[in-house]
């Protein structure tokens, strides 16, 4: 779900994409509402809007937990979240969540180095001045990308 973000607090579930969050969070609904184990007649499993199981009964909304043996429910929630083992959430080092910035100084020939792109999630070449800027800077991309990248 879309939501603004200004830059300060809160946790890692932000992305700039639709598609990065899906990429990272993938909700499996398969399977979210196994079958009726009682078999109890006109019953069954109903995925509700909160994403949870509930007994639906045709006749008259009876409780059709009530008709089955305890060790045979008639719903069974089976909620499962997906991340794929690469993933570790970390909270990025503050230099990482620096804007770009080339520096003040006019120094000839500019020097090449790599910021941190947070809405690419991937370190990005620039020429530097010399001089002024801020710590988002790495002299290689792959010390860029061990400092910064998720």
């Amino acid at each position: 779900m879309w939501f603004p973000y200004y830059g300060h607090g809160g946790n890692a579930n932000r992305f700039y994409t639709r598609t990065a969050c899906q990429d990272l969070c993938v909700f499996d609904k398969s399977d979210l509402c196994e079958s009726v184990e009682c078999n109890y007649r006109h019953s069954r499993c109903v995925l509700m809007g909160d994403d949870s199981c509930r007994t639906y009964m045709k006749n008259h909304g009876k409780d059709v937990d009530s008709f089955c043996p305890p060790n045979q429910p008639v719903c069974q929630t089976a909620r499962r979240s997906i991340f794929p083992p690469r993933v570790e959430r970390r909270i990025l080092p503050p230099e990482c969540t620096e804007p770009l910035d080339h520096g003040n100084c006019d120094q000839k020939p500019q020097l090449s180095r790599y910021y941190y792109s947070e809405e690419s999630n991937s370190c990005l070449f620039f020429l530097f001045r010399g001089c002024g800027g801020n710590n988002n800077r790495y002299i290689s991309k792959s010390q860029c990308m061990n400092h910064c990248a998720i």
